[in-house]
């Protein structure tokens, strides 16, 4: 815990893992472009709570667990491919359904309108923050980098209870800030094409981006 530089490079590795792409920072881009993002906070506070809950179990020792039984790993990309199979096929539906609408439709749909009518509104919405917590256990990058970063830092401190405090909180420091980006990202998406066709384009476009998102959890 006295090495600056050990605790540098903890924090060097949280900001490089938590800011790449991966299903959390693309699910929270998509619900930013597609429901703005002050409807997409619980889902950012749920990616927080479930990361760390997540991170102490592996440095508490559920990366032994994954280790002798790694066929549990292929069973978290699966799972998770399919439920982000499932959004994807969510948002696909509402946007497919707005343009059906938005063709037969006398009345124009002003700014803002086309993302969050009522029309598409049944069809598709944010994640709420229990469900942003518990996709975490299912979120193969997750449980991969908590895991490399459980064994990679276990010289932080002889206490385990410490060393998941740091960890943990390296994590959230640099999750909140990566997330945030992302989020403001498809905020800023959502800005610009939040109506008539090309808030359809958009929606079909983030589904698309969803899917292939899972089939590389799936394949890769």
């Amino acid at each position: 815990m006295d090495d600056p530089a050990l605790i540098a490079s903890l924090f060097t590795f949280t900001l490089a893992t938590t800011t790449t792409p991966g299903p959390n920072n693309l699910l929270l881009m998509s619900s930013g472009a597609l429901f703005g993002w002050r409807a997409t906070l619980p889902h950012l506070v749920g990616v927080q709570i479930g990361f760390a809950f997540v991170c102490a179990s592996a440095v508490f020792g559920i990366g032994a667990v994954i280790e002798s039984w790694p066929w549990l790993l292929g069973i978290v990309r699966l799972t998770g491919a399919v439920w982000l199979s499932w959004m994807a096929f969510r948002y696909m539906r509402a946007g497919l359904t707005s343009a059906r609408n938005e063709e037969s439709s006398v009345e124009p749909c002003g700014p803002g309108d086309a993302l969050g009518s009522s029309q598409a509104a049944p069809l598709s919405r944010p994640l709420r923050l229990h469900e942003a917590v518990l996709f975490q256990w299912i979120n193969p990058k997750v449980i991969l980098i908590s895991i490399s970063s459980a064994s990679a830092f276990v010289d932080l401190s002889e206490r385990v209870a410490e060393r998941a405090f740091l960890i943990c909180g390296a994590y959230l420091s640099s999750g909140i800030l990566a997330s945030s980006i992302w989020l403001m990202l498809g905020s800023t998406l959502n800005r610009l094409m939040s109506s008539g066709r090309s808030a359809v384009a958009l929606q079909c476009a983030m589904a698309l981006l969803l899917f292939a998102t899972a089939c590389y959890i799936a394949f890769d």
